[in-house]
């Protein structure tokens, strides 16, 4: 990453620019190919993102410009839903040896952080990181790029959306060579801190010695140095620095400066509401989360509360120790803390505390409203004098009013219900309300006591003949639960676990009750268990649909909003769905002869549900559709039938017009491995079970032939010969062919994962010994220091145990050199790198049939070859 300074030049850089114009150098001409601060722009906008105003063709310096705005003297790319690029128009930047330098501004826009890509028309591509938050400031980079001709064009895009540029100037400056590059501090410039703060600077010249100074003075070689330790401040401060060569063999770098600002933290929360709304530092005390999702949360210590609005992590039930940074607001008389996602990332987190709730009356609320804003009360025996419409309510107490909001309108509460109600009291305007968040925290009480509430979390289980299955009642209840079994003949269920064994095939009603008692009443509620012979089953089928290289697998969890089954991406391999997890939710019993399909979860059955035949659903009633030309129709002409479809990022199955066909595939176990770098990645790979060769995608195997050893008796490389089929417990090489790996077990499985030609292979994953070796990242074999391991299914080299590889080369081997040894391709090589291409000997033997060009020579031994009538040589 190219890094962010501020290009202000000291008195001692000075002195040595002045002495060098009298040296008569050409090198100190700077010359301005192009310079554009983009101030005259006078057409465009801010927000438009479609129709004339969506692209800026002011500047004829600037001949493409995509999504590019007006941004108040600057050009802003991307709108809110596009990335955006600009080029130059061609330039001669073929000077100085095609060496030349870009120097220019850039901003993110509303929190927006991402790169900006500066590319060299047929040269290199240089990435500079950026980010923003409302009042963020420009700050300035500098490129140096080689590799100019006499028609470059620069690219600059986003690949976040909307960032701003300003002040862009291409010239020849100063050799790379020749100037000490400029320091950059670590933390950043601009970073507060509470306590202290311990600075520290780099610098990208060898041997560079950093000075600087914390008094505003220019720093010199007078200066004090600034050591790998840093310097540690304590208060609010600005250093600057420069870097030398202490044999004055290069110019001195830039001076760059940072200002690092001491922020004396708030105390605690109450004192935080006291401030006007701004951007605060507070410190959290043992403050409890009492209530979190994704966009609001509330929190709590001992002084007040305080409601959180924005993108978090937090998790009800914890409590926070620590310093954040965030932005207090006063939304609709109600004080928030403005989060936009990473503001509690530094605070220590305890789990599992005891969530606070105080006990109030209405009256004590309603008079000190401020003190109880945004903590957990809890108001009890109050009557309901307004049950909810459109989520606002009322309650009263002794005389006493509040008005009610519940935050989402599934939260109901009868009208004269007598009630125990917990909440968050906040402003909305004028208006004191307290704000539901739960239906369970509203308890009804019938003559004086709790309703009792009892439930299980489905209306249908099942469990296989002879095995048992534990399904307990949840309950707001003291009394104990008691389980009864409809018919144990089916199924017998202890009396107090709830543990159910199944006895014969068959259905029957699991009832659980709790007594009334002199806190709650009585409750009752049971579930449907269905005893499955797995004898007399069919293979369970995942039921697949392939949209644009992808596949999916309809679950039985339900998209409630459309009456449709949520498809999950699957892997497929040979016609096979392969898990690794053991995802029952997508496995069901497909009956053709009565065509029916049951969930192997809990033996329900999908049915269509509404007169239109388009939405459907699981019920325990069957319901048998017809197969029209191998369509699952809901009638016989077939114009609805279970199809797949994707639709705003959602994917679905349910009863369409024609969309996208289903097909029913079997389920196996096996292994996937994702996010591989496709092409010629290496790793390494053991699996407990036998892959045939038609059953694993994504990936070439390899076992170890030998080893290479140079004239010093050292290894030079590894020699590799591919295989077909992966064998239960032997450890593999593979080189991956994509970005995923994936493999479907047959066979046995092997107890313990073994060793192969010095191949160590490991199913749970190990530390390495010092001295074993590992493939890095750069495909090298790499000899391991300490701290080595490897995770599940790899495999490590005990290179004492790898024979000496003496025959020749094949067509199917491959080398891996190691670490640290010259390997390359002399000769002629193809422009065009995807072109096939057949590989011969000198002698005429054919070792390589239509491979890329540009991999045609790969892993060969070292000789003379022939690629597409052309002689390489491979050392």
């Amino acid at each position: 990453m190219s890094y962010f300074t501020k290009f202000k030049s000291g008195g001692a850089f000075l002195t040595f620019f002045i002495l060098w114009l009298f040296s008569s150098s050409a090198w100190a001409q700077e010359t301005v190919l192009l310079e554009e601060d983009f101030s005259g722009i006078t057409s465009g906008d801010n927000t438009s993102s479609n129709g004339a105003n969506s692209r800026w063709n002011g500047n004829e310096n600037f001949p493409t410009v995509v999504n590019a705005f007006q941004a108040g003297g600057a050009v802003k790319l991307g709108t809110g839903s596009k990335t955006g690029s600009l080029t130059t128009k061609e330039l001669d930047l073929s000077g100085n040896g095609g060496t030349f330098q870009v120097r220019f501004s850039v901003k993110g826009w509303s929190r927006v952080e991402g790169d900006i890509e500066v590319s060299l028309d047929g040269g290199s591509t240089q990435t500079v990181e950026y980010s923003a938050t409302w009042n963020d400031k420009f700050e300035t980079v500098e490129l140096t790029f080689t590799g100019g001709t006499s028609a470059s064009t620069l690219t600059f895009a986003t690949t976040a959306k909307r960032a701003y540029l300003d002040d862009i100037k291409i010239y020849y400056g100063q050799s790379i060579t020749s100037q000490v590059s400029t320091p950059k501090f670590e933390p950043e410039d601009g970073t507060t801190f509470t306590e202290s703060l311990t600075v520290t600077a780099s610098c990208a010249t060898a041997g560079a010695i950093i000075y600087y100074t914390t008094n505003d003075d220019t720093p010199t070689t007078e200066s004090k140095v600034l050591t790998a330790d840093g310097v540690t401040i304590n208060e609010t401060t600005t250093i600057k620095a420069m870097a030398a060569m202490a044999d004055g063999s290069l110019y001195p770098s830039t001076v760059v400066e940072a200002t690092y600002t001491k922020v004396v933290p708030i105390d605690n929360l109450a004192e935080l509401k006291a401030q006007e709304p701004g951007e605060y530092t507070v410190r959290l005390d043992n403050a409890v989360v009492t209530y979190a999702e994704a966009r609001k949360a509330y929190i709590q210590d001992e002084t007040a509360g305080l409601y959180i609005y924005g993108d978090n992590t937090l998790k009800a039930g914890t409590s926070l120790n620590g310093i954040v940074t965030a932005e207090l607001d006063l939304y609709y008389g109600l004080y928030e803390l403005m989060v936009y996602g990473g503001e509690f990332d530094n605070v220590d987190v305890t789990e599992d505390v005891e969530i606070p709730v105080k006990t109030v009356t209405l009256e004590e609320l309603a008079a000190n409203f401020d003190q109880y804003e945004s903590m957990r009360v809890k108001v009890e025996n109050a009557t309901v004098t307004s049950a909810f419409a459109n989520q606002n309510g009322e309650i009263e107490q002794n005389g006493t009013t509040m008005a009610l909001r519940a935050a989402n309108g599934n939260i109901q509460v009868d009208a004269q219900a007598v009630v125990d109600i917990v909440g968050y009291p906040g402003m909305y305007n004028t208006t004191q309300q307290l704000n539901i968040v739960a239906q369970e925290d509203i308890t009804e009480l019938q003559g004086g006591k709790v309703t009792a509430t009892l439930s299980f979390a489905q209306e249908a289980y099942s469990v296989n003949l002879d095995e048992s299955i534990t399904i307990a009642a949840e309950t707001n209840s003291t009394a104990d639960i008691k389980y009864t079994s409809g018919n144990p003949a089916i199924a017998t269920v202890d009396e107090t676990t709830g543990e159910v064994t199944g006895v014969r095939a068959g259905s029957t009603t699991i009832r659980a009750s709790v007594e009334e008692n002199d806190e709650y009443t009585s409750a009752t509620a049971s579930y449907t268990i269905t005893v499955i012979d797995p004898s007399t089953q069919p293979e369970a089928m995942a039921i697949v649909a392939e949209k644009e290289g992808e596949y999916y697998a309809m679950t039985t969890n339900m998209n409630s909003s459309r009456n449709k089954f949520i498809g999950s991406v699957v892997s497929v391999i040979n016609g096979k769905v392969v898990d690794m997890t053991g995802n029952n939710n997508m496995r069901w019993y497909v009956n053709e002869e009565e065509a029916t399909i049951q969930s192997a979860v809990d033996s329900r059955y999908v049915v269509f549900t509404d007169a239109n035949e388009a939405n459907v659903s699981l019920q325990e009633d069957k319901e048998s559709w017809v197969i029209v030309d191998g369509k699952w129709a809901t009638s016989s002409n077939g114009n609805r039938s279970l199809q797949f479809n994707k639709d705003n990022n959602v994917n679905y199955f349910g009863s369409y017009m024609t969309e996208l066909p289903i097909e029913f595939m079997p389920i196996v176990n096996g292994y996937i491995r994702e996010g591989l770098v496709a092409n010629n990645y290496y790793g390494t790979i053991c699996l407990p079970y036998t892959v045939a060769a038609e059953d694993f995608a994504g990936a070439e195997f390899f076992s170890i032939a030998g080893k290479k050893v140079g004239k010093d008796g050292q290894p030079t490389a590894l020699v590799l010969e591919e295989v077909t089929e992966l064998e239960a417990g032997v450890p593999y090489i593979f080189s991956a062919t994509s970005e995923k790996l994936v493999a479907a077990y047959s066979g046995e499985a092997a107890e313990t994962a073994k060793s192969a030609n010095g191949l160590v292979g490991s199913f749970e994953g190990k530390n390495v010994d010092q001295g074993m070796y590992l493939i890095n990242d750069e495909n090298k074999v790499q000899q391991c220091g300490t701290g080595c391991s490897i995770s599940t299914n790899r495999a490590y080299i005990n290179m004492e145990l790898v024979s000496v590889y003496t025959e020749a080369a094949g067509a199917n081997v491959r080398m891996l050199w190691f670490d640290g040894v010259e390997t390359g391709i002399d000769g002629v090589t193809t422009e065009d790198g995807d072109q096939l291409v057949d590989v011969y000997t000198v002698g005429g033997v054919k070792v390589r049939e239509q491979v890329r060009a540009a991999e045609a020579t790969q892993g060969l031994q070292g000789g003379i070859y022939i690629v597409n009538g052309k002689k390489v040589a491979v050392k």
